[in-house]
């Protein structure tokens, strides 16, 4: 990224639990960062709801090292949740034309477990 002008770092979450990893990340996109991570998406769940319009959990059921931007989060009923955009777009849509990667919700708890084997998050500041 750095080559292509971006003014990015690393950040080396080696040894960080769920939650310090949950609570650095919420404090990175409070500072109007973004974050970049690695993660293996066979362990995030799958989306049960009858309406595919809904926007949490992953839309497709396959999963390996697979990378999601991090761009927000929502706390709902106590529960944090990412505000992420996953590129694995498989060309699906919503019915207003939308890509299903844009804008979903990840569970802050399965993405956090999810990249345990990866230790580095791209943090790309705002600029």
């Amino acid at each position: 990224m750095q080559r292509n002008g971006v003014d990015a770092y690393y950040w080396n979450f080696d040894g960080a639990t769920t939650e310090g990893f949950i609570n650095k990340v919420r404090q990175l996109i409070e500072q109007n960062n973004l974050c970049i991570v690695c993660l293996n998406s066979a362990n995030l769940s799958v989306q049960t709801a009858v309406s595919k319009e809904y926007h949490t959990h992953k839309y497709y059921s396959d999963g390996s090292g697979h990378f999601l931007l991090i761009k927000g989060y929502r706390v709902v009923n106590g529960k944090i949740w990412f505000e992420i955009h996953d590129p694995w777009g498989l060309d699906k849509k919503y019915s207003d034309g939308t890509y299903c990667g844009a804008n979903r919700y990840y569970a802050g708890e399965e993405v956090a477990t999810c990249i345990k084997w990866n230790i580095w998050t791209v943090v790309v500041p705002y600029s």
